[in-house]
């Protein structure tokens, strides 16, 4: 217990000694209380003296009582205001600006550009895709039915975002070379169903902003109506075929499964690609369990192949049904062999009593787990600025984007005053998976075809994003009526790495000298892409130094088969009764575009082998000692590299014609952080549009007509033809000798799935990505600007210098009370 205070101690010690003269003179009326009838009276009359001088002291008592415990009221108040005083002084090093309040509010800082006065490569403003809507819609060779109102037949705006302008143009007016501002233009995707020939068509809209009478709609890209991305509208058509196909099936369902899809006991996702040439046009559907949550942990063994290649959904049809791994022409063959065939075997399959599949805590907490974890502080204030798109922190500054595609992206990256990296995008995500259903053999996806962008999600604050962390919305328009808004899609904060970016213990030769250490933070924006099942987890990290890191990390629900039997186990592994976990894997493709020193760059792949040195004298007899190898990348095929860690190679790219202060070419070297390469091989149907996994790292010649290195959204439906085949940015073969650069990098791995993927994959040890670094991009270490650093000196005789207090204020000054974790999802934005 804490000390009392001494004001306390006195009211305690004055209302004692009352007390005790009280008990006193008591005690002397009860011994005259037997005293003779002569002696009464006189008692009486000392009594009532007695008794009104007890009154007495008692009402001095209470007097000297409230007079110090006014005092201490008083006393204790001012106590008080100079303690909040105090904090307040403190938290003068904690500000509440910039850091989020109790409320939670997710709002950045007011933007640098306005939908009037746009960064060329800034994102639509949803007031410019409302202008483009109404625009389009008032053109009448256009003939355009609204969104909502539209059948697969009609004509429609299916999406629309920015169409980048050319980097030229960018660069020449962002240097001050007395260059307009380029003039931004959007990219929209109509469907004409309508049409005699029905095609998806991508025009080019602007320039922006538009107005009724001020803008031109050209088109720039055919689309077969046989790759068209799939819509609500044929979702639609495809839920009429599969409801009456699992009516049919209603009593096999009641057997095998305990429920029908009529009494929503039942549950269907599908897959792709959709065929494999551009005359076919198929989707494998299988049913699951319509457990909460996690009905892709709990597939049935029934799965229907629906054919919708006509142009008339009227001829769609169900081409194929499997049930427990065996394939029937049609509905009414599998129902025949069920009823009559003696050897046919059925799958018993009910959905589980227990639910291993939900996340929800019911059991017992770990010890002291019920105590609060570690959080972010900003004790100096937050360090970084969001202002808009536009992000700056300790040196770096860039551009946040999106696409309805892939999802963010990071546009002219500077650090200290210097543009490092151009353009940062993910361009695809493989996830292709193996076994013997269709549902599992049939799943070769690349996720940017589903929308990687358009499913964004709002991030919890505490768990994707810190409370320190600044929120910021997407909008896009993406296969709706409106403008999705993504509210609080992508956090940014400061993180603590809780280790140093540089330290050193150095002794003397009288024992330690001195030590020094920086401490290590960096900037992190974090976007999380939930692709039906799984959940991509993106972190792109700026450090102190001039360092960037790309990182992902998959969790969520595993799209799991059904475990049959013992055949099943060289596709991946049981995790639960009847529940296979299906080998898979995880490519992911970036666009990297540097520009170090300039545009003008060239690939340096530096190797390390021993050699032999005869005419070194110091060496060993075998005379061998590792030794560095450059090899100045020429062309675009020699670029093609793959990950092999029984062949180290260091990739950098550099600028020849800049050289540091010592004559070494600047530069930034990858690292990869990536356990495997893809297995995919050109045997495969799909590989065409799938050649972009063939290497870890390819470099090619900047070109405005290599925009993407796929177009999944299209091709993914026919991969055989695609209309974006990646070999063939590289195989014109070009010189990459001092040009404008991009590299396509694959991180990957493979994913054996275990009983622990129950019920979500953890993120621990999952992480891919790569890291960007400086290379003798300086002339030395980037650190002696920075603050965060210490310096102390053990050696009497030599003084402490440079000892810097990080700062003073207590974390307890600096949290913010309890966040509000609410999020109201993807909502649409504005009117119709």
């Amino acid at each position: 217990m804490p000390n009392p205070s001494p004001k306390a101690v006195f009211v305690f010690s004055v209302f004692s000694v009352l007390n005790q003269i009280v008990q006193m003179e008591l005690r002397s009326l009860d011994g005259s209380s037997d005293a003779s009838p002569s002696k009464k009276a006189r008692s009486s009359m000392q009594q009532e003296l007695m008794t009104w001088r007890i009154i007495s002291l008692l009402l001095i008592g209470a007097v000297i009582g409230l007079s110090v415990a006014l005092g201490v009221i008083y006393t204790t108040h001012k106590d008080l205001e100079e303690s909040e005083a105090l904090a307040a002084s403190r938290r003068d090093s904690c500000p509440a600006t910039g850091i989020p309040g109790a409320s939670g509010s997710s709002k950045p800082g007011p933007s640098p550009f306005s939908a009037a006065d746009p960064h060329p490569l800034e994102d639509l403003y949803p007031s410019e895709t409302q202008d483009i809507f109404h625009a389009l819609m008032s053109n009448a060779s256009l003939q355009l039915t609204p969104y909502d109102d539209a059948a697969l037949s009609d004509n429609f705006i299916w999406a629309m975002e920015l169409d980048q302008p050319a980097k030229f143009d960018v660069l020449n007016w962002r240097d001050g070379n007395n260059q307009p501002k380029p003039i931004r233009f959007a990219r929209v995707v109509i469907f004409h169903g309508a049409w005699a020939v029905p095609e998806v068509v991508e025009y080019r809209v602007g320039p922006l902003p538009v107005s009724a009478s001020n803008f031109r709609v050209w088109p720039v890209r055919h689309v077969p109506w046989i790759m068209r991305p799939m819509t609500v509208q044929e979702y639609d058509l495809l839920e009429g075929i599969i409801t009456d196909a699992f009516g049919q099936l209603a009593t096999i369902c009641t057997e095998s499964f305990g429920g029908t899809y009529d009494e929503e006991a039942l549950t269907w996702t599908d897959s792709s690609p959709r065929g494999y040439n551009r005359t076919e046009r198929h989707t494998w559907v299988w049913a699951m369990h319509n457990v909460d949550g996690a009905p892709y942990l709990l597939p049935t063994g029934l799965e229907l192949m629906i054919d919708h290649t006509d142009v008339d959904p009227s001829n769609w049809f169900v081409k194929s049904v499997a049930y427990n791994l065996q394939a029937y022409d049609t509905i009414a063959e599998l129902i025949d062999q069920y009823n009559n065939n003696a050897s046919f075997v059925k799958i018993n399959f009910p959905a589980p009593t227990d639910p291993y599949y939900l996340i929800e805590q019911s059991k017992p907490t770990r010890q002291n787990a019920q105590h609060a974890s570690p959080r972010h502080v900003n004790p100096g204030g937050q360090r970084f600025t969001v202002n808009g798109p536009q992000v700056e922190y300790l040196g770096w500054k860039f551009l946040i984007t999106s696409s309805f595609r892939s999802g963010i992206s990071f546009s002219d990256i500077s650090f200290l005053n210097e543009t490092i990296v151009y353009e940062l995008s993910q361009q695809a995500a493989a996830a292709t998976y193996s076994g013997r259903p269709a549902a599992q053999s049939a799943s070769q996806y690349d996720d940017s075809g589903w929308g990687m962008g358009a499913a964004a999600q709002p991030l919890i604050r505490g768990v994707a994003c810190p409370e320190t962390g600044v929120f910021a919305d997407v909008f896009m328009w993406w296969n709706s009526g409106n403008i999705s808004h993504f509210q609080g899609a992508v956090c940014i904060f400061e993180k603590d790495l809780g280790t140093p970016i540089a330290s050193h213990f150095n002794k003397g030769n009288d024992g330690l000298d001195f030590a020094t250490g920086i401490h290590s933070t960096a900037l992190v924006v974090r976007f999380i892409s939930t692709v039906y099942n799984y959940d991509y987890v993106l972190t792109y990290t700026f450090f102190l130094d001039g360092s960037m890191d790309v990182d992902m990390s998959a969790t969520g629900y595993m799209q799991a088969g059904r475990w049959a039997d013992a055949n099943d186990n060289q596709f991946g592994t049981r995790v639960q009764d009847q529940v296979m976990g299906n080998l898979h894997d995880h490519i992911l493709n970036f666009k990297v575009d540097l520009d170090i020193a300039g545009t003008a760059n060239t690939v340096d792949s530096i190797g390390v082998a021993y050699d032999t040195f005869p005419e070194n004298p110091f060496l060993p007899p075998s005379k061998l000692a590792k030794k560095l190898t450059h090899n100045l990348i020429a062309t675009e095929m020699a670029s093609k590299m793959r990950l092999n860690p029984s062949n180290p190679h260091l990739i950098t790219v550099i600028n020849t014609d800049e050289p540091n202060a010592w004559g070494v070419s600047r530069g930034y070297k990858f690292h990869l952080h990536s356990q495997a390469n893809s297995l995919q091989t050109p045997a495969l149907e799909w590989w065409p549009a799938f050649s972009w996994l063939e290497n870890s790292f390819v470099a090619t010649k900047r070109k405005e007509s290599e925009h993407r290195s796929v177009e999944h959204f299209y091709d993914m439906n026919a991969p055989d033809v695609p209309l974006v085949r990646f070999l063939d940015f590289v195989e014109d073969d070009e010189s990459i000798l001092q040009e404008d650069l991009v590299l396509w990098v694959n991180v990957g791995s493979i994913h054996i799935p275990s009983a622990e993927d129950i019920p979500l994959t953890t993120i621990a040890g999952q992480g891919i990505g790569f890291t960007l670094r400086p290379f003798n991009y300086f002339d030395a270490a980037k650190l002696e600007d920075l603050r965060q650093r210490i310096y102390i000196a053990y050696n009497p005789a030599r003084p402490s210098v440079g000892l810097v207090e990080v700062d003073t204020a207590k974390a307890s000054e600096c949290f913010q009370s309890t966040p509000d974790y609410s999020f109201s999802g993807s909502n649409l934005y504005g009117d119709h």
